[in-house]
């Protein structure tokens, strides 16, 4: 019986989650399963965004440049998936997901309609009062993910 056939790696195109893909591409190859490489474009960006070209003149409407920086978001992820697993894993299944939205939230919201079976994901390890003030976006997964997680922490600090 195979308990893992589709795997969800977030990423928010950092270094730090770079670890935390490559760690999901290497399981899924190992165990044949499914990736999907997700990345969420922060909501706050849309809106800075949309509120800069609404100032402007002569700019296209706003929807038309909100689909633009979404797509430019996807070809970002599609570099970034290329650079950190396809050339190490040629034949590893990838799907590739960019949406907009707060990226904790989307994150559970993939699950179900992908047939997720584990999240493989980062974390900054943030503690204190840096925690309590940005949040974590591992953490607001972790309690509402409604499939089991695997975190991958930060290198260790000497």
């Amino acid at each position: 019986m195979d308990l893992v056939k589709n795997i969800l790696a977030p990423t928010d195109l950092s270094p730090l989650s770079a670890k935390g893909l490559e760690y999901a591409g290497s399981l899924a190859k190992r165990i044949g399963a499914q990736l999907t490489v997700c990345h969420a474009v922060r909501t706050e960006e849309f809106v800075a965004h949309a509120r800069l070209l609404e100032k402007g003149s002569g700019n296209p409407r706003v929807e038309e440049q909100l689909r633009h920086l979404v797509d430019q978001h996807r070809e970002l992820l599609h570099d970034f998936v290329n650079r950190h697993l396809r050339s190490a894993n040629p034949d590893l299944v990838i799907a590739e997901i960019v949406e907009m939205g707060e990226p904790h939230r989307l994150i559970i919201d993939w699950v179900k309609p992908n047939d997720i079976d584990l999240i493989v994901m980062s974390t900054h390890g943030r503690s204190g009062l840096q925690r309590v003030m940005l949040g974590s976006v591992t953490e607001k997964v972790l309690r509402n993910a409604h499939c089991p997680m695997l975190v991958i922490p930060p290198e260790e600090k000497s």
